[in-house]
């Protein structure tokens, strides 16, 4: 099989002129993390230390620091506990057994240039020789590949046209992408209300970074987006999104948290560059401006009178200009 290579997004580098960087965070089942762990180790070098029962940090890699953990909070001790550690530790051992029949592990890598995306194949051949599962081997899998990509420009323009791509990119993202049923069912890729959608997309909307931020605070009072913009805002005004929301989850980064896609861990062929890709889709979109406003004016029509058939047909009319 041929490896594909990461699709050059309009805007490679970052404005300091390096290269912008992207982190991945895989979810997987029926891969122990020791195992996991060991082979980020043979691909990419470093040691393992086990932080706790399920949580290892592989560091000094030729890449930076992984982390392979269960994918939830409450299992995980925390540096500052005063609990005894050997009943502590046992307690979690045993919650995080029971915890991994629903709940990934999941593999979060350093940010890597966009370009060295295609360095983490062996990484997701290695997972399928060991006979990982992802979204689609189990009907209780909602699992998920998230890619932080770092922002280009750190202003609300270029934000501002990022996300409203985004936004009008989102149903050809999801068809292309074929969501598994059960992410559909559950909260973590929520769509962002019709009706915001409606007033970020309009021309006329061009709001001060804390008018954006105080907008999106008020139409998505949670995490639980396709696109997750509040580790990217926290980073740009910590004290505005403080102010609006109380999450001490979320953590700042300059970077968008894209939270769509299904993680196809046991497909051949399948791994992040195959997402990067769409998501450079989106990122095009936002580059064009002809196509941009044209694709917005096809939703207000749609919005009119819309049906799902009718609105990915205008996607696919502006997809050809």
């Amino acid at each position: 099989m041929i490896a594909i290579r990461p699709e050059t997004p309009p805007v490679p580098t970052k404005e300091s002129g390096e290269p912008r960087r992207v982190g991945i965070e895989i979810e997987f089942a029926n891969v122990a993390g020791a195992a996991a762990s060991d082979l980020v180790a043979r691909c990419f070098g470093g040691e393992v230390d086990q932080v706790d029962v399920h949580r290892y940090r592989i560091a000094g890699t030729q890449w930076g620091d992984f982390t392979v953990e269960l994918d939830t909070q409450y299992i995980h001790r925390k540096e500052d506990e005063d609990e005894p550690k050997p009943v502590g530790d046992r307690v979690r051992e045993l919650l995080g057994e029971a915890a991994s029949l629903v709940v990934p592990y999941e593999i979060v890598c350093p940010p890597l240039p966009w370009n060295r995306l295609d360095a983490l194949s062996p990484l997701f051949e290695g997972l399928r020789r060991l006979g990982a599962e992802g979204t689609e081997d189990s009907p209780i899998y909602g699992f998920g590949l998230h890619l932080n990509a770092e922002l280009a420009e750190q202003n609300i323009d270029h934000i501002l046209r990022q996300f409203r791509a985004y936004l009008l990119m989102s149903d050809w993202l999801r068809t292309h992408i074929d969501i598994d049923m059960t992410r559909r069912l559950l909260p973590y890729t929520n769509r962002f209300p019709e009706d915001y959608v409606s007033m970020v997309t309009a021309p006329d909307y061009r709001p001060s970074l804390t008018g954006f931020i105080e907008d999106y605070a008020a139409a998505n009072p949670t995490r639980n987006r396709e696109l997750d913009l509040y580790p990217l805002l926290r980073h740009l005004a910590p004290e505005t999104v403080d102010r609006l929301v109380d999450d001490p989850l979320i953590n700042a980064r300059p970077a968008w948290h894209y939270r769509l896609p299904n993680a196809s861990v046991s497909a051949p062929g399948w791994d992040a560059v195959v997402e990067w890709n769409r998501w450079v889709e989106v990122e095009r979109l936002a580059a064009d401006a002809p196509r941009l406003k044209a694709m917005a004016e096809a939703y207000r029509d749609w919005a009119a009178q819309p049906t799902h058939e009718r609105w990915l047909d205008a996607i696919r009319e502006t997809f050809q200009r």
